[in-house]
């Protein structure tokens, strides 16, 4: 049996990255070797080696030729490979998973400003991403913009390609998830195979939920509306979960089609929430300042207990990632700040 997650405040690494992460949603990105962040413009990649030792890290950064900011930066695995996804104003930009070379593009459209439903404007621009998979076994990464559309890219191996665009949210595009995605690639041994579904979540809390039938075809399952824009989604079973910026986490069952359970994780604007690979945990950062860790209720009626919390003094969360040996390593960067904390 799996031993319990046993993290103790005190005891952490800090290492000392070369620029500071930029205050966006889930501004921290982990597969098995590497960890991702953005600043500013740039993407930054390094070695979770390097931050597993409290060293300051060698880092490498992903050479773009345009200069506009990005949004989001993530790596996600398809199959036996990663890739390194860009989200920026002009289009998604998908790198290899040591981020050398581009391999696909996707152009949005240009000088677009949206109003989102807080009353931001915001030029278009992606966000969100997430890979997923097709009942017929096809591979593909989803990215959604600020437009409310879902692009899914469909890649057979050895290219990719824009196979359907998904427009029924009416609001700013605001995080993607999948069940395959929560297990970097693959179910863990003992595990069920993952559905292939996605999740999607906007800026006015709705919460979408989409069969996935074939690299074109994505049909709308169910939708569930949240009280607060969502900053984070997540799926693992019959389960989805779902952070709220206000602080709330919600657990939605798939069978129910409902919430069935609420979470207040924390007191102000929830900025990360990360989906453990192989346990039913999450890990959740807030502006805070606060990092904490709680096991996914299984039914109506049991809560969401935390199985550990810290406060990284005057910090503003930005990021958070489980990594290292079986992923049990948890990695917490705050925008500004050249630390990057991990507990172990």
């Amino acid at each position: 049996m799996t031993a319990p997650l046993a993290y103790d405040a005190e005891r952490f690494t800090k290492a000392t990255l070369t620029a500071t992460p930029t205050l966006l949603f889930n501004n921290l990105t982990a597969d098995e070797s590497t960890l991702g962040y953005v600043h500013l413009n740039q993407a930054m990649m390094l070695p979770i080696s390097g931050a597993l030792s409290g060293d300051t890290v060698e880092e490498t950064p992903v050479l773009r030729k345009e200069s506009n900011p990005l949004f989001q930066a993530k790596l996600v695995t398809l199959g036996a490979e990663s890739f390194f996804v860009l989200c920026s104003t002009t289009g998604i930009h998908i790198y290899d998973g040591k981020g050398k070379q581009l391999m696909h593009s996707h152009a949005l459209p240009e000088g677009k400003t949206l109003t989102t439903a807080a009353g931001a404007e915001l030029a278009n621009h992606a966000r969100g991403v997430s890979s997923s998979f097709s009942a017929d076994g096809r591979g593909q990464i989803c990215i959604g913009s600020v437009g409310g559309s879902i692009f899914v890219i469909d890649y057979d191996g050895v290219r990719f390609r824009t196979s359907a665009t998904l427009t029924q949210h009416k609001a700013a595009i605001t995080d993607l998830g999948s069940e395959v995605d929560s297990y970097r690639g693959a179910a863990p041994p003992g595990a069920e195979q993952p559905r292939p579904i996605l999740i999607s979540a906007d800026d006015a809390g709705m919460v979408k939920v989409w069969g996935c039938n074939t690299s074109e075809e994505f049909c709308e399952l169910f939708g569930v509306q949240l009280t607060a824009p969502v900053s984070a989604v997540a799926a693992r079973g019959d389960k989805v979960i779902a952070a709220e910026i206000s602080g709330m986490v919600s657990f939605i069952s798939m069978t129910s089609q409902q919430v069935y359970c609420e979470l207040r994780a924390h007191s102000r604007y929830l900025s990360a929430m990360a989906l453990h690979p192989t346990r039913d945990v999450i890990s959740t950062v807030s502006e805070d300042s606060t990092v904490a860790v709680w096991n996914i209720p299984r039914e109506v009626g049991e809560e969401a207990m935390c199985v550990f919390a810290t406060h990284w003094r005057d910090a503003l969360l930005t990021g958070v990632a489980f990594c290292g040996d079986r992923a049990d390593s948890l990695a917490v960067c705050a925008h500004d700040q050249l630390d990057l904390c991990v507990w172990q």
